[in-house]
């Protein structure tokens, strides 16, 4: 069943739908709104935005209840559309209730010879809600005010993002942001008023940017600083370590919550942050890496039809020194596998340890990684449904991420500048292993050594710990690197 849309305001190119709350929502599959656009330029490229949120029914209860809708638009034949949904909870600023996140979608469509277009909101599965449908003009060659709304829609996509921002913080971006909607909706403003409003609200939004990533930071640091486990039998911190923790954590709330703090200020506050977790990091109490047994590399390197590569044929290359080169490369030929990912598909590997000799000569912009449990051999590192973690490193220093399904858990991510990878032959052990605490899973252990020094070891006490076993591989971006690996004894 469809209905007529909400009211939408024509401003020259563009034409927006506001709404305090959510502009419609639509209460089941096959319910949708649609309305016709005129007055559109002809042979023009336009944008298509909106957001939307998988919604329960109502009376229930908040939930990730898999509402999907269909944005869209159709013109001179043509119907260009994306599907939305929730992909996670998020809690309510500054309350204990969660909801379902918001999704930003952005279609670009052509109008071609015709100057009017039908755009619709419809769901392909249960209840949505969707609010700030827009369509304007490419920022690039848009006017003043579509310029200064495209800007809006990035502020109040990062406003919505925000959970657990301070009050005081979130209603003084909140109130910029609706100033910038008044500037917006004034027929009479000029280009320069237009812009000097889009000025300032971009100068808060890089602000408020940067307010969230000490915001990340510190959720992060109070979550390790609550999950600490001080008499631990696979591993341990010693009590000592959480009081600077906890220092840090105070000092730079208060930073966090000053409305008046330079963005020096907010990017330095979270930089320390990140180094106290490190430190605490380097103070955890773990067993020797020994226990764990060491994977077959030789058996592994030498198999060259066991590496999982994207429609490429051909074995590994081996030299006289006994190293397999990897390559990673977009065109053909022996030892070569397209997107920059391999994985050795043979086997799931569990809590086994990787120690190898690499030979690698770092350049400027690459980023070569070990791959550790990933989750589907034949799927790139970054595919939908690929979990994994990854120790990516650089002449600068070495970085552990986790992803999940596609996307980066960016609140994981932690890097260890440092030269721990010097050009030439270096080696390296690694691995990841689930520890227990009183017989029940407690986490993943995570470790490299690089030439007999920690890099780093640690422990993933995280929900989003990828638990079990894994494919191991190897990942270089941007193509055309080589990475050579020779299988050593482990100590």
């Amino acid at each position: 069943m469809y209905g007529s849309g909400p009211v939408r305001v024509k401003r020259d190119s563009a034409y927006y739908v506001r709404n305090d709350g959510f502009g419609v929502h639509l209460a089941g599959a096959g319910t949708g709104i649609k309305q016709t656009l005129g007055d559109l330029k002809p042979d023009t490229d336009y944008i298509l935005t909106a957001r939307v949120q998988s919604a329960p029914e109502a009376g229930t209860a908040a939930s990730l209840n898999g509402g999907r809708a269909r944005i869209g638009v159709t013109v001179s034949g043509v119907t260009y559309s994306a599907e939305a949904e929730s992909a996670k909870l998020v809690v309510r600023a500054n309350t204990a209730a969660q909801m379902p996140e918001w999704v930003l979608v952005s279609i670009p469509f052509h109008t071609g010879g015709e100057t009017a277009a039908e755009v619709f909101a419809e769901t392909v599965r249960q209840a949505a809600n969707v609010d700030h449908i827009a369509v304007t003009l490419p920022l690039a060659e848009g006017d003043a005010r579509a310029l200064l709304g495209g800007a809006i829609m990035e502020a109040e996509g990062a406003l919505q993002s925000s959970p657990g921002m301070p009050q005081a913080i979130a209603d003084g971006f909140r109130q910029t942001i609706d100033a910038s909607w008044t500037v917006w909706d004034d027929s009479a403003a000029t280009p320069a008023g237009l812009e000097a409003q889009r000025e300032l609200l971009e100068d808060a939004l890089e602000v408020f940017t940067l307010r969230k990533a000490l915001l990340a930071a510190l959720e992060s640091a109070k979550q390790l600083s609550g999950e600490m486990i001080f008499d631990g039998e696979d591993y341990h911190y010693p009590p000592s370590a959480k009081p600077p923790l906890d220092a840090v954590i105070a000092a730079n709330q208060l930073v966090l919550e000053d409305s008046l703090a330079a963005p020096g200020e907010l990017s330095a506050a979270a930089e320390a942050v990140e180094a106290a977790k490190l430190a605490l990091y380097n103070t955890i109490v773990l067993p020797p890496i020994s226990i764990y047994a060491a994977a077959d590399m030789q058996q592994m390197l030498f198999s060259g039809e066991g590496w999982s590569r994207k429609g490429l044929a051909g074995d590994y290359l081996m030299d006289g020194e006994g190293f397999m080169h990897f390559r990673s490369s977009t065109g053909e030929g022996n030892n070569q596998w397209s997107k920059g990912a391999t994985f050795y598909s043979l086997s799931r590997i569990g809590n086994e340890r990787f120690a190898l000799e690499m030979d690698y000569q770092p350049a400027q912009g690459d980023w070569p990684a070990f791959v550790l449990r990933a989750q589907v051999a034949q799927e790139s590192v970054f595919g939908d449904n690929q979990s994994e973690y990854l120790v990516v490193f650089r002449a600068q220093g070495v970085e552990l991420q986790k992803w999940i399904n596609g996307a980066e858990d960016v609140s994981f991510r932690l890097v260890f500048p440092g030269g721990a990878i010097a050009p030439g032959l270096n080696s390296v052990q690694l691995g990841a292993a689930d520890v227990e605490q009183n017989g029940e899973f407690a986490g993943v252990r995570l470790f490299f050594y690089v030439n007999g020094t920690r890099v780093f070891d640690l422990v993933d006490r995280t929900a989003s710990a990828v638990q079990g076993d894994g494919y191991f591989g190897l990942a270089l971006y941007p193509p055309a690197q080589t990475l050579k690996l020779r299988a050593v004894a482990p100590e």
